[in-house]
């Protein structure tokens, strides 16, 4: 699959910092691959939060250029999310469909994400709108990764 290795590059916080993103798509079986981000501020080091998990791609029976993307990603904030939408040629479109969190997860709670990964001119494109308990839904990080593939 395009996304498929080790990425890497800079992300922004919508009205917020830049910072250090890395990005790895592992494929463990068939349609499985594990999933692990890290977010780092480039001028102190200091991580901002890894995120792992599992993209599970389910393509379709008359198409397998597309089909169903189902995410389960876990952060360092106390919260677990899954997320369940589509992928064709290039593009990963995915909304959260459960959160559960810990009994000490940073707050304001995550209420609901929407992810989507794009290909583009062999960039790989992130972008996450996130909705709180203090806020509705709206844009919340972007990126633009390169790959480690030398």
């Amino acid at each position: 699959m395009w996304f498929e290795g080790c990425w890497s590059g800079k992300g922004k916080v919508v009205n917020g910092p830049e910072y250090d993103n890395k990005m790895c798509f592992t494929k463990t079986k068939d349609k499985t691959y594990l999933f692990e981000q890290s977010f780092v501020f480039p001028s102190s080091g200091f991580g901002l939060t890894v995120e792992t998990g599992y993209l599970r791609i389910h393509p379709n029976k008359e198409d397998s250029s597309k089909g169903k993307a189902e995410l389960i990603v876990c952060g360092g904030f106390g919260a677990c999310l899954t997320h369940e939408g589509t992928y064709e040629k290039g593009k990963i479109d995915l909304n959260s469909t459960g959160i559960i969190r810990t009994s000490t997860a940073k707050q304001p709670f995550v209420t609901e994400t929407k992810r989507r990964f794009f290909n583009s001119n062999g960039q790989l494109l992130h972008e996450m709108d996130l909705g709180s308990t203090a806020h509705e839904i709206r844009p919340h990080l972007n990126a633009q990764l390169s790959s480690e593939k030398k």
